[in-house]
């Protein structure tokens, strides 16, 4: 498997890990997690932190890839860096997205949810929630996962 490959893997495993670990901080209570509404609300807020941190992986391994050496170093920090960045930049827009196709694809509609343009922006308002709680957190795994692919490319490049 190619570094950007697992790179973007590891990166997506980890969101959607820590977006499951803060969806059950969140809503302790078992009633929440059990009902067909409060699972897809799971399942849509664990798969927008999965693609989302799929697409800034894969963007901040194609800025490193496109680099030229002479610009300096890549450190894992400066990877991570573009990487979170990227992931917490598309995280809300994502979210809106999924929930309001969520909304739409579910049996049972709430009468003032069924705008769209209602949906979105409650979905917005949650990703910058989500953003805010797990800033720290995602940029102390994904610090890892870069540490990984940095360490990675080197070996398959060789020795200069």
């Amino acid at each position: 498997m190619s570094p950007r490959i697992e790179f973007v893997l590891l990166s997506s495993l980890l969101a959607s890990a820590l977006a499951t670990v803060g969806y059950l901080c969140l809503f302790r209570d078992a009633d929440s997690g059990q009902s067909g509404d409060g699972s897809l609300f799971a399942l849509s807020t664990v798969l927008s932190a999965t693609v989302s941190a799929a697409v800034g992986a894969f963007y901040a391994a194609a800025v490193h890839s496109r680099t030229r050496p002479s610009r300096g170093a890549w450190t894992p920090a400066r990877l991570n860096l573009h990487a979170v960045l990227a992931t917490l930049a598309i995280y809300p827009l994502v979210v809106g997205s999924v929930w309001a196709v969520c909304e739409l694809a579910s049996e049972r509609h709430v009468p003032s949810m069924t705008d769209v343009g209602y949906v979105m922006m409650i979905g917005i308002f949650v990703g910058f929630y989500a953003v805010a709680a797990g800033a720290i957190p995602t940029f102390i795994l994904e610090y890892f996962a870069c540490s990984r692919y940095l360490r990675r490319t080197a070996a398959t490049r060789g020795p200069a």
